[in-house]
C-alpha cells in the first residue's frame, strides 16, 4: 500500500504543477498560493512514502519532522483522510480556474485516485482499528495482568522477566491471537506500537533504542496497562 500512497502523493504534486503553471501567468496569485500549500503537502507524503532510498537521512528526517509534528499522518486513518481533503482541494482550485482541457482531464483523473485511495484507506484504518478494540475487550475479559504475564513467561521459561523488560512485537502479536482473538499483520504492529506507545517515534534513537523496526518495538507494561483499562477507541 505504501507504492500507491507514494503515487498518489506523486500525482498531488504533478497536478499542482500542471495548475500552478496557468494560474500564475493568469495573475491569479491568490489560487496558485493556495496549489503551492498543497504541493508542499504531497512532497511531504511522497518522501515518507518513496520506496527509492529507504536510509537516505533526508527521508528519514522527514519522517521524524512528520512523527513529531503532524502526528496524523502516521496513523493510516488520517493519511486517508488527508488524501481525501488534499485531492478535493486541489480538484476543486483546478476545475473553477483553469481553462484548458487537457488539465481539467489531468485534475478529473489524477484527483479521484487520490480521493478514492483516501476513502479505502481510511475504511481499512476504521476495519483495523475495530479488531484492535475487539481484542482489547478479550483482553480485558481474560484478565490482562494474568494474561500479560503468562506471556512474559513464556519467553524467559517460566521465570518472571525483570523489570521494564517490555513486550516485543513478536509477543504482542501472539497475545493478541491467542487470547484476543484477533490476528494482525507485521505490517500493523508498527502502527499500533506508535498509537499506544508513550515512546515516541520522534525521540533521537539514543533516546528510544532504535525502536524503529518491528524487532526492536518494546510495548510496555504500563502503556499496554492504560490502552486495555481505557475506555476510548484507538484509532489507528
Amino acid at each position: 500500500m505504501t507504492t500507491a500512497f507514494f503515487a498518489a502523493a506523486c500525482l498531488i504534486v504533478l497536478n499542482c504543477f500542471l495548475g500552478g503553471w496557468e494560474l500564475i501567468f493568469n495573475g491569479s496569485l491568490v489560487d496558485w498560493m493556495n496549489l503551492c500549500y498543497i504541493c508542499i503537502a504531497g512532497m511531504v507524503l511522497a518522501i515518507c512514502d518513496t520506496p527509492f532510498y529507504p536510509n537516505f537521512k533526508f527521508r528519514e528526517d522527514v519522517k521524524l519532522f512528520v512523527c513529531k509534528y503532524i502526528n496524523i499522518l502516521t496513523r493510516v486513518t488520517g493519511k486517508g483522510a488527508t488524501f481525501i481533503f488534499l485531492g478535493s482541494a486541489l480538484l476543486s482550485a483546478m476545475w473553477a480556474n483553469e481553462s484548458g482541457g487537457f488539465v481539467k482531464f489531468c485534475a478529473v483523473i489524477g484527483n479521484i485516485f487520490v480521493i478514492g485511495l483516501g476513502g479505502v484507506t481510511v475504511v481499512v484504518g476504521v476495519m483495523k482499528s475495530q479488531k484492535l478494540l475487539k481484542a482489547k475487550t478479550l483482553l480485558y475479559n481474560n484478565n490482562f495482568e494474568t494474561v500479560y504475564d503468562q506471556v512474559m513467561r513464556k519467553a524467559t521459561g517460566g521465570q518472571a522477566p525483570p523489570p521494564g523488560a517490555g513486550m516485543t512485537s513478536v509477543q504482542f502479536k501472539d497475545m493478541c491471537q491467542e487470547y484476543g482473538g484477533q490476528v494482525f499483520e507485521e505490517m500493523d504492529i508498527k502502527g499500533i506500537w506508535q498509537a499506544l506507545s508513550t515512546q515516541t517515534a520522534w525521540r533521537p534513537r539514543s533516546q528510544q533504542n532504535n525502536q524503529g523496526s518491528n524487532d526492536m518495538i518494546k510495548f510496555s507494561k504500563e502503556d499496554l496497562q492504560a490502552w486495555v483499562y481505557d475506555k476510548g477507541f484507538t484509532l489507528l
